[in-house]
């Protein structure tokens, strides 16, 4: 079961072990080349350009760790009182296994759907748009527990294109996943 296997380090904005880590996951899915799907939309995919995005106010940024070992980074931002954007980059090796590619990312759904604070869950919602073209992502989500609610003509911004692409709205609720009230 995921939830022994899963472990989520949310790495906080202000914090110099975050840049380190941040820097190290940067370089890592530069190699794999990752980079340019899991920020379509930015131009500055730079070490810099990276940290600005994952250290901005309102995004929270995760480590996951799948049986100990790092295996992505997940990142979600708030857009709503209590929505966000959701966003999960598995490393290759992760890829291929059925039990990993769908038992992490819905793994990240329920975690970030669950947490709580003082005034109740965080979020109810977490949405995510991948490009048409990125079916990995898309198509992931969707098996992880996610529902697609449709195509977006022009949803998404390309920056490698210059121009907006077609972007597959996908939705997450606790609902949907079937978590939630104890």
């Amino acid at each position: 079961m995921w939830k022994d296997k899963l472990h989520m380090r949310y790495l906080p904005l202000d914090d110099e072990e975050s840049v380190i880590a941040l820097s190290r996951i940067h370089a890592r899915m530069e190699d794999e080349g990752t980079l340019a799907a899991a920020l379509i939309g930015e131009r500055d995919r730079s070490r810099e350009g990276f940290l600005s995005i994952m250290l901005r106010n309102g995004t929270l940024p995760y480590i996951m760790y799948w049986e100990g070992k790092e295996a992505g980074l997940a990142w979600a931002k708030a857009f709503g009182e209590k929505s966000c954007l959701g966003n999960c980059c598995l490393y290759k090796e992760y890829w291929g296994s059925k039990s990993t590619a769908y038992s992490l990312p819905r793994g990240v759904f329920t975690k970030v759907l669950t947490y709580r604070d003082g005034d109740g869950y965080l979020f109810d919602l977490v949405v995510n748009l991948a490009a048409v073209s990125n079916p990995l992502s898309w198509c992931g989500a969707i098996r992880a527990g996610a529902r697609k609610v449709g195509v977006i003509p022009n949803g998404l911004f390309c920056a490698d294109k210059n121009e907006s692409v077609d972007a597959v709205l996908t939705v997450v609720t606790r609902e949907i996943l079937g978590v939630g009230e104890e």
